[in-house]
Parts: structure tokens; sequence; C-alpha cells
């Protein structure tokens, strides 16, 4: 997939995991998390075959005022470079994206149109056996959508926000019901 210069421009300058406004944080991988104060968020969701939803959702954040007061890190498995057909660097991305799931906050799980995302299937019936914090959303027309809603339905009461779905349908829509959530708001 061929990055625009936005896309190259917003990545470089999140590459150091400096603060940035709105008091956000962003660690990608390989980077590690440090601890912090800071409610983390991990980015589940395509990586593979679909457009870097990550980057847009960080932009929309930086971009954002209602952020702006939202301590949060966001953990990014999502690499400027990757080479899947080599095992070493996959094995090491699946070890650090283990390590850095199971030491956020919430899991933001996206599921983009363009792929199944099997592992990300796969980590979000890890982290709600595990009774983790989630945050769901799939694009309307994503193929396994019914799967994730009717796997979710068998654990609504505990992803029901106040009678809302637990499975939103746009990435803005699941951003803001994290915001909501971050900030202990009243869900609309």
């Amino acid at each position: 997939m061929e990055q625009t210069q936005l896309d190259v421009e917003f990545m470089d300058g999140y590459r150091d995991s400096k603060k940035e406004r709105n008091n956000m944080n962003v660690i990608t991988c390989p980077q590690e998390l440090k601890a912090t104060s800071d409610v983390t968020v991990f980015l589940a969701g395509g990586i593979t075959g679909c457009p870097d939803w990550q980057a847009e959702i960080l932009e929309v954040i930086r971009r954002s005022p209602k952020w702006q007061n939202t301590e949060v890190t966001f953990v990014n498995p999502r690499r400027s470079t990757f080479d899947v057909s080599n095992p070493a660097e996959t094995v090491f991305q699946i070890g650090w994206e283990k390590r850095h799931l199971d030491a956020c906050d919430i899991i933001f799980f996206w599921f983009p149109e363009e792929t199944l995302c099997p592992i990300t299937l796969y980590e979000l019936g890890k982290a709600v056996g595990s009774k983790r914090s989630i945050m769901v959303g799939c694009h309307p027309v994503y193929k396994r959508r019914l799967d994730v809603i009717e796997q979710l339905n068998d654990v609504i009461d505990m992803y029901t926000f106040e009678g809302h779905t637990p499975v939103l349908s746009t990435l803005t829509d699941t951003l803001d019901r994290l915001h909501s959530c971050i900030n202990d708001e009243d869900i609309a």
C-alpha cells in the first residue's frame, strides 16, 4: 500500500513517542511500553491488506480539542516496515503484540472491510475470555460482522454500555465510545 506524504510526516512525527498535543503518547512496534500513569490503549485490528486506520484515528485525536485533557498512551502494532516473510520478524511481532495486549488497560478493536483479520478475531476471543476492557467496531460490510456481534452477545452484560450495542459501525463512533469510557462520560 502506497503511503501519502501526510502518512509519512504523521508517522515520522510520532516515531519518537514524545508527548504530543492532547496529552497523547504513541508507542509503535518495536518500541516497548514503559510504566505510565496514562490510560493505555492497544490498537488491535487489521494491518495487512487494509488502510492505515491506526494513523487515521491518531490524527483525529491529535487534532481534536475534546481529547485535550485526556492523558492516554496508544500502543500501535503497525510498523512502517515489516517483512511478513521473515520468520524472525514475525516471531518478534507476535511476541511484542502479546506483551502489549496484556499490558494495556483497554483494547480497541477495529475490523475493516478489506480483510477478515483472523488474528484480530483470535485476539478478541482471548480478550473477552479474560474479561479485558474492550471497544469493538466493525465496518458495516466487514464479512464477519455478524459473527463478532453474535459472539459478543454471549457476554453482552459485560460489554453493554447503558443499553447500547457493544459493536459499533464506524471508527468515529468507536473512538467516541473510547473517549467517553476513558473520561467516565455518559454514552449518548
